[in-house]
């Protein structure tokens, strides 16, 4: 990295974080303004002294082989309803540093679904997930145009079941001895990505009426975190409960979101001024965890005679940070240091 011209100049500081909470409609799911870019200083929680934000300026430069790299993804699958899957099956581990930026390890943990009574077959209804899985996976591919299936980790769940998805990007950033850097870390927020289908039947006095059965519980959890040297300095959070106590015939999960949104934009964090010769780790953390109980499925005949079996599926995922360039178009992870 290259000690930067520009003499840092004050500003008023922008919120470090915004603390939202809100309650809504299981049904809001997309963002209804566009991705948010902003810039967070997070100087105090790093360096232990809050610095100005310097001003902004067009040029920078990369770290460069003053930074070290490593990516672990971590994936569990199990059938049922509990608190947890199990260990984690883990790609990129043990772990080690190494100076070339790498890509997200793809895994995937599927389980077999009991096939459905003689004579059904199970339906995907508009709306739902799709197609229907008992899985977790983070799932990375450099190429494709389709993010939502190509780059994204999930946790799926059919009927009962329980998952985790996990990801964590680390850098270790060496400031050079010959004099500090203002530093930065720039990366893409992930999109949250979340729907469902319910168990659903069709009956009544006249024979026509829609009935559905929601979850007896559910849990879904999507997070990003950031630390430094271990510490948090940068989070956005979003759950979706349906509690066991919740009256049976309520259509609504409650949606329950901290943080920044999960929206897509970038965000800037400006750890601060860093000391010549300083060692710094700074960490991304991508969390899916699901947890249903849905017993319940319905067999309806639709109107081409057909026997469906109609159960609840889930999906609880986030899109994977990544960018691509000319002239190769090759997807790579959307994470990166520099000084200004």
């Amino acid at each position: 990295m290259h000690p930067p011209h520009a003499r840092p100049q004050p500003q008023p500081l922008p919120p470090a974080t915004r603390w939202l909470a809100g309650l809504a409609l299981a049904a809001a799911l997309a963002p209804a303004a566009p991705a948010a870019t902003a810039t967070y200083n997070v100087s105090q929680l790093v360096l232990g002294t809050q610095e100005p934000l310097p001003e902004g300026t067009a040029r920078t430069w990369p770290c460069g082989s003053a930074c070290r790299y490593l990516s672990v993804t971590g994936v569990q699958m199990a059938n049922g309803y509990g608190s947890w899957p199990g260990a984690y099956a883990q790609a990129g581990w043990p772990a080690f540093y190494s100076n070339i930026a790498p890509l997200y390890a793809s895994l995937d943990d599927a389980l077999a679904l009991p096939a459905p009574p003689a004579g059904t077959a199970y339906s995907s209804q508009p709306g739902g997930p799709g197609s229907l899985h008992q899985r977790a996976q983070v799932a990375f591919s450099p190429l494709g145009t389709d993010p939502a299936s190509s780059r994204q980790m999930a946790v799926q769940t059919f009927r009962s079941g329980r998952g985790a998805s996990a990801l964590s990007y680390a850098v270790q950033i060496h400031t050079p001895a010959d004099g500090a850097r203002r530093t930065y870390l720039k990366f893409q927020v992930p999109t949250r990505l979340r729907s469902w289908q319910h168990a659903s039947s069709i009956g009544g006095p006249s024979g026509n009426q829609p009935f559905t059965t929601w979850p007896e519980r559910l849990q879904a959890r999507s997070t990003v975190d950031v630390y430094v040297d271990g510490l948090p300095v940068w989070q956005a959070q979003s759950l979706r409960l349906r509690p066991q106590r919740y009256n049976s015939s309520n259509p609504d999960s409650l949606l329950i979101d901290w943080g920044e949104a999960l929206d897509g934009g970038m965000a800037t964090l400006f750890l601060g001024t860093l000391p010549a010769g300083s060692l710094r780790t700074v960490v991304l953390v991508l969390r899916n965890d699901l947890r249903v109980d849905a017993p319940t499925c319905h067999t309806v005949n639709n109107a081409l005679g057909l026997d469906e079996r109609r159960c609840d599926s889930e999906l609880e995922a986030l899109s994977l940070p990544s960018r691509s360039e000319a002239p190769f178009y090759i997807h790579t992870p959307d994470i990166t240091v520099f000084t200004r």
